[in-house]
């Protein structure tokens, strides 16, 4: 089994659900700056205002999000493009609040309308676990799954 880059408590959530829900598709695991800005850059696309309205305020969010109203009729590539520049500019634990991708204390999963249990099973998780678990992120339909915040 693929353990995705992850650690902690989303490896063994992603083993627990793979081993409870044969056949769940995760997307997404521990992500590179590359991984990351091409992720943000394809939801920035399809839904502009996405990366407002998704990451918690921070100095990463502000910069990319200061970016992309800087360039609103950016595509795709040049979004991830941009964002991989502002990435690249900022401090390590400036990135460490942006997104537990970049950790690998979160994983992305395709969501599936006919199996909601499984949904409830990655809710039910995040609650002992003192994680989160997102089914709409910034408008579009993405269920994420991130390990708590270290303190």
């Amino acid at each position: 089994m693929r353990d995705w880059g992850l650690r902690g408590d989303a490896l063994d959530v992603m083993r627990a659900m793979l081993a409870l829900f044969p056949g769940v598709q995760v997307t997404s695991g521990k992500r590179s700056l590359e991984e990351q800005a091409a992720a943000m850059a394809a939801n920035e696309s399809i839904k502009r205002g996405w990366i407002a309205a998704t990451y918690v305020d921070s100095t990463a969010k502000r910069a990319c999000v200061d970016w992309c109203r800087e360039h609103p009729k950016a595509t795709r590539k040049a979004l991830q493009s941009g964002l991989l520049s502002v990435l690249r500019g900022l401090l390590p634990s400036e990135l460490a609040s942006l997104s537990l991708h970049l950790s690998g204390d979160a994983f992305d999963v395709h969501p599936d309308k006919a199996r909601p249990e499984i949904a409830k099973w990655l809710f039910a998780e995040s609650v002992a676990r003192g994680g989160k678990f997102i089914e709409n992120e910034g408008g579009l339909w993405r269920w994420h799954w991130q390990a708590k915040r270290p303190a």
